[in-house]
């Protein structure tokens, strides 16, 4: 799985909780909490400890702890074992691992652009932005809207 070309590898350790939006430019990994939205131009990964609420944006992500929201991976989505996936979720690719739970909707698009043509209001979400975020990521300039 390819890293972005830009941006380091940025870690949230497990005793670190962040409330608020995060673009990355890098791979970043998550063995904390994070309470609000992500943009990663690489890769997420989400520790067996780590838990995220909120949306995410991102090229590849691999999840053995907890997400709720709405997670967008353009490439290959990764659920392990120990994974506890609540929301919508959409994914080019996705491999999910026998003891994973998902509470929600999955759509995987195969060689379509996973976010084309989603909308928050179309799908019954809950928080603002992700198809901004999607045009601003898609365009290079990747941000959260708040």
């Amino acid at each position: 799985m390819p890293s972005a070309p830009s941006g380091g590898v940025n870690t949230i350790d497990e005793h670190t909780s962040i409330k608020g939006n995060i673009q990355a430019g890098g791979d970043i990994r998550i063995d904390g909490k994070l309470d609000g939205d992500l943009v990663c131009k690489a890769k997420l990964i989400i520790g067996e400890r780590g838990s995220i609420t909120g949306d995410v944006d991102c090229q590849n992500a691999m999840i053995e702890g907890t997400f709720s929201g709405t997670i967008i991976v353009r490439d290959l989505l990764t659920l392990k074992d120990t994974a506890r996936v609540k929301g919508n979720v959409r994914a080019s690719k996705m491999a999910v691992g026998s003891g994973c739970l998902i509470d929600g909707q999955c759509t995987v698009t195969g060689d379509k652009d996973p976010a084309a043509g989603y909308t928050k209001s179309s799908n019954n979400g809950s928080s603002n932005g992700m198809k901004e975020q999607h045009e601003k990521h898609k365009s290079n300039g990747a941000a959260v809207k708040a």
